[in-house]
């Protein structure tokens, strides 16, 4: 294996074992030589993990008014420096390169990539400007939503630092050999915005339960809920503040719970603040290593943010640090603060635990009854959720499986991936010896970007008459590796679209003749569901009831023995049109069968609604429900914790929401490639549909996949 990258590393946030972003920095970079390092942040109150502790300098040169105008800066308080920032951004970060220039030069360090995990514009263009200087690759970690901050905080100037931001995201990006968020929906809204493919690491962590001993944990006679991480007033503090009030309240009234709270040394004056004898107790700083035991003797293991709409532009779209370390613990999850905080959304769909929705209005005394629902749930079912929450760490948030790209681009060592049920395998048209009529490295190279991030290959041909003699194949077998496409090189004079080893879409855009020509410029690449929107000649819809349809439409066979039942939970109106066009379609209305409407638990009243039963959850039985469609938007996270409460949630398909937000892709039984098959896919689906549309079947394609007895290829590398 190729000796590790050095890393130009640029963030507020040093590498940190226990606090701030760098702590998922440093879980993807464990490994890395200290050497091979070379840091600049902002942050003095967060330690740099020891290992890399004197590889990080303090970048420290505030953007400052020039000396001609300081009098001025200090008699407009600021203004002046901040105006001259608005207008020349660039101008203050060039002085930052130069301190960054002097430091590389100093210590005599090579740069092979630039890493950038900051939060401010600042970093970002002295991350791009970097790796312009130095003519090296990018890597990128985005830890929240500091753009949106930042724009606000910009004022009249608003507009035009937006602008600037995106920009400067987009050269980032296009400049990146991964790109990875915090979460699911920051990656959406950073991949929407530069127009390249973002994906979510989730704040990825080691195995925190290595650390754990082989005592066995009694269990608590009293209930306990744990807080472990920063308790910044406006962010975490004042919500965990109102956590705290409301654990002393249920104390007083004769609900026995406990709050304990592990905070850095300068959190301590706030902790102490709070704490209440016998209820809310703080329990100091302690290493990683002991949360594992801590987190095992608990019931309960909270994250909290602001309740305050002014205060949650930065944490609106993100997952906190510690919650990968809470579901590796297996342990459910207490989410609190802001409605629109994404990890509510995320605990509910994944049914990790409880969220408590607040805002600037919240009532203590429904916080109080909501926990004594929670510390009141079944310990059984607190057990499967454990047991889910471990099991969702072991899927989305181990940093071996989360950041395998990330280190893979930077060479440092890998798990093998696990194995795919079919390699998804891509082709590159490089030209031909004859006049050297080659495809540039540069367009190969973002042929392959985009066969990665647009089409999700994991392995390309690199095809050509006489390809070895490409002068930069093997610069571009390179960046595909780098960027987790595994490269082969195949001396032929043709390159087959109908060629059953690549996936059909990307190898329809990738040898299209714009992408074959030298000079021609690239086409966008349109996905496997818009090529079989443009086949069939259709607009995709995405009402919710077409959303219901669509969904129901890969789930359920068109011959099956038993009917799955189907329910609507939510609005009543939105659940009448979806329940109306499930019954009203020309296949599925035959397929299922309709329950009807379900209400909460424990509701009285009518039991027919719309000419459908009404059943409250708590007289529904299990097996009953097959599928049920949350129908409304505003009370989806209740209603998705009220079904996990009920066992449903894996029966369970929102509407509205980040999960709702699947292809419009609507499975046709008697189209081709349209045979369902148990566990398949909207994409499996789409994909066999591209394929039996554009591939004859006197070729080898089948409805069940493709026939590999064929003459492989020459490969030469």
């Amino acid at each position: 294996m190729a000796a590790p990258r050095r890393v130009l590393y640029f963030a507020e946030n040093a590498l940190s074992a226990i606090q701030g972003g760098g702590i998922v920095a440093y879980a993807v970079l464990k490994g890395l030589p200290a050497d091979h390092l070379l840091g600049f942040f902002e942050y003095r109150n967060i330690t740099p993990v020891p290992e890399y502790a004197e590889r990080f300098v303090h970048l420290g040169q505030a953007w400052r008014a020039p000396r001609a105008l300081a009098r001025v800066n200090r008699w407009t308080r600021g203004l002046t420096a901040d105006l001259l920032k608005r207008l020349w951004p660039d101008a203050h970060v060039a002085q930052d390169l130069a301190f960054v220039q002097a430091q590389v030069a100093s210590r005599a360090f090579t740069p092979d990539v630039v890493y950038f995990a900051g939060l401010s514009y600042r970093y970002l263009r002295l991350a791009v400007m970097a790796a312009e200087h130095y003519g090296v690759p990018m890597v990128q970690l985005n830890m929240d939503d500091w753009m949106q901050v930042e724009t606000e905080a910009a004022g009249r100037f608003g507009g035009r630092w937006s602008r600037l931001i995106t920009r400067e995201l987009t050269r980032a990006s296009a400049a990146s050999l991964v790109s990875t968020s915090n979460s699911p929906r920051l990656a959406a809204r950073l991949s929407a915005m530069t127009g390249h493919q973002h994906v979510a690491a989730n704040n990825c962590c080691d195995d925190l339960m290595a650390h754990a001993t082989d005592t066995a944990v009694e269990p608590s006679p009293v209930p306990v809920i744990t807080y472990a991480g920063a308790m910044n007033v406006n962010l975490q503090g004042e919500t965990l503040k109102v956590l705290a009030s409301a654990v002393a309240e249920l104390n007083a009234e004769g609900t026995p719970v406990h709050l304990h709270i592990y905070t850095p040394w300068e959190f301590a004056p706030l902790a102490n603040s709070i704490a209440v004898p016998g209820a809310v107790f703080y329990k100091g700083q302690v290493g990683r290593a002991a949360l594992a035991d801590i987190y095992r003797a608990s019931d309960f293991l909270a994250t909290t943010v602001t309740y305050r709409e002014k205060h949650i532009s930065l944490f609106r779209h993100s997952l906190s640090t510690k919650l990968s370390e809470y579901l590796c613990a297996g342990k459910p999850v207490l989410s609190m603060g802001h409605y629109d905080w994404h990890l509510h959304e995320y605990v509910q769909e994944h049914g990790c635990g409880f969220s408590v929705l607040m805002d600037e209005a919240f009532s203590r005394a429904a916080i109080k009854a909501q926990l004594r629902q929670i510390l009141a749930t079944d310990p059984a079912l607190l057990a499967t959720m454990g047991q889910r929450n471990r099991a969702l760490w072991e899927r989305a948030h181990d940093v071996a499986r989360m950041a395998r790209e990330t280190r893979q681009a930077l060479r440092l060592t890998v798990e093998a991936a696990p194995r795919e049920r079919d390699t998804r395998r891509g082709v590159i048209w490089m030209g031909e010896a004859t006049g050297r009529a080659w495809v540039p490295a540069a367009k190969a190279m973002a042929i392959a970007r985009q066969l990665r991030d647009v089409y999700h290959h994991q392995a390309v041909d690199l095809v050509g008459t006489g390809v070895m003699a490409h002068p930069a194949i093997a610069d571009v077998q390179g960046y595909c590796t780098d960027i987790g496409l595994s490269p082969s090189v195949v001396d032929a004079e043709v390159a087959d679209p109908l060629d059953l080893r690549y996936e059909p879409a990307g190898s329809r855009w990738s040898l299209a003749d714009a992408q074959r020509h030298p000079t021609a410029s690239l086409t966008t690449p349109p996905d496997v569901f818009a090529q079989v929107a443009d086949l069939r000649n259709e607009v995709p819809r995405t009402t919710p009831a077409a959303r219901a349809v669509q969904a129901l439409s890969v789930r359920v066979s068109e011959f099956a023995t038993r009917k799955p039942v189907v329910w609507a939970y939510g609005d009543t109106t939105a659940g009448h049109d979806v329940l109306s066009a499930i019954a009203a379609h020309p296949w599925l209305g035959h397929a299922v069968r309709i329950g009807g409407f379900l209400a909460e638990p424990h509701a009285g009243g009518t039991d027919i609604l719309h000419g459908r039963t009404l059943r409250s959850l708590d007289r529904l039985m299990p097996d009953d429900a097959d599928v049920v469609f949350i129908t409304d938007d505003a009370a989806r996270l209740a209603r998705m914790e009220e079904l996990s409460r009920h066992g449903l949630l894996g029966r369970t398909v929102p509407l509205f929401g980040t999960s709702a937000d699947q292809p419009p892709y609507e499975r046709h039984p008697l189209g081709p490639g349209q045979t369902f098959g148990e566990g398949l896919t909207a994409l499996d689906y789409a994909t066999r549909e591209l394929a039996a549309r554009t591939r004859p079947k006197a070729i080898g394609w089948t409805d069940d996949g493709f026939d590999e007895e064929r003459e492989p290829l020459r490969r030469v590398g």
